[in-house]
Formats: C-alpha cells, structure tokens, sequence
C-alpha cells in the first residue's frame, strides 16, 4: 500500500476563512468576494487524493500550445515529408498568497508546505527480504482548475461541469513551483515564528 502524502491538513482547511475567523471581530472581504465569485486556484493531488485551494491573486497567466511535426527531407523532392507527432499544452500560472491575519498566514503556510509534499512521488517499501529501499509507486499527477480558464473541456450548454479540480480539473503534471516571500509586506510576529503577510 501507497504511503500518502505526508503533512496532510485538517478536515477543516476548506471550510470558510471567514467562519474561523468569525470569533474575532475581523472581516475578510477577499475571502467573502472569493467564496461567492469561486475566484480560487484548486490543485488536486490524484495519488493521495487531497487538495489545496487558493484565492486567486493573480498575477501572471500564459497558456502555450505547441504542435510538434517531424519532416523528413526526401532527394528530388522540394518540400519535405512532415509527420504529425502531438500538440503541447503548457500552462504558467503566477499568483499571490495573502494573509489578511495570522490564522490566514498559519494556513497557508500550511497549504504550501503541503503542495510541496505533493510534488514528490508516493512510495511504498520493497519485498525484497531485509532491503530498506523504496520503489516509486505513484508519479505526482495533478487535476487542476481556475475557472474558465484551467478545466476540462465538459461542458453541459456552455457551462462548466463541477465547481472543484476533483469534479472538473485538467490533469496534467507541474514541473515546479518557485516560492518566494515578499519581505517588504511585512510579517506577522508570533512568539515562537513568523508568519509572511504575502
């Protein structure tokens, strides 16, 4: 059996923001526009079958497709022979992950972490007879969404068929992640930790 994905987060790390923070007297207006427009970036981990949403902050956004032909020059003939081989689809997404408080912060610090984790392929020991090494059972595939943009093409009269990465993500893989803090929004100081405000 698979290990799954260590790190896992809690039940609740989907439930409104705006729930947990309800104790306080604070209100998040990012999170009311983003729960009642969907404006997240859902990632869904296959293998493991967890998830990680984010609002979406978006800051740069490219879809590339690239259709791959081999040709073949051929003697007494001008133009050359061409096959088709595949069409590529690469997608680069560049968001923003904001923390309007520290329960914010210490989630998605968490999130973060958590995607990273996914990013490694699951495991499971060998049979082999006193052998401590692992073989790679499950390769880190991916279902993800955002809006309109990033889907499957099921639709039902033009509209979107699920609302999460689960129903209704494209899958494909993620060649990587660059995480980089924005030191001169500040931090949020705790006893014990800082936790980065963007």
């Amino acid at each position: 059996m698979a290990k799954s994905v260590e790190g896992r987060l809690p039940s609740d790390v989907h439930r409104s923001l705006s729930e947990q923070m309800s104790m306080g007297s604070f209100s998040d207006p990012s999170q009311a526009l983003a729960e009642k427009r969907g404006q997240y970036i859902d990632i869904y981990h296959i293998p493991s079958g967890q998830s990680v949403r984010f609002k979406a902050y978006i800051k740069d956004y490219s879809d590339d497709y690239r259709s791959e032909w081999s040709d073949e020059k051929v003697y007494g003939r001008m133009d050359p022979i061409v096959q088709f081989q595949g069409t590529n689809r690469v997608i680069s997404l560049d968001w923003d992950v904001v923390a309007s408080s520290i329960k914010e912060g210490i989630l998605n610090h968490k999130k973060c972490s958590l995607l990273f984790a996914m990013l490694y392929p699951s495991y499971e020991p060998s049979s082999a007879a006193n052998s401590s090494a692992t073989l790679i059972n499950t390769a880190p595939l991916f279902k993800v969404k955002f809006g309109n943009l990033i889907q499957t093409g099921e639709s039902q009269n033009g509209e979107s068929v699920g609302t999460t990465a689960e129903d209704n993500g494209l899958v494909g893989t993620i060649t990587g992640f660059t995480y980089k803090p924005d030191f001169e929004a500040g931090f949020f100081d705790e006893i014990g930790g800082s936790i980065n405000l963007h």
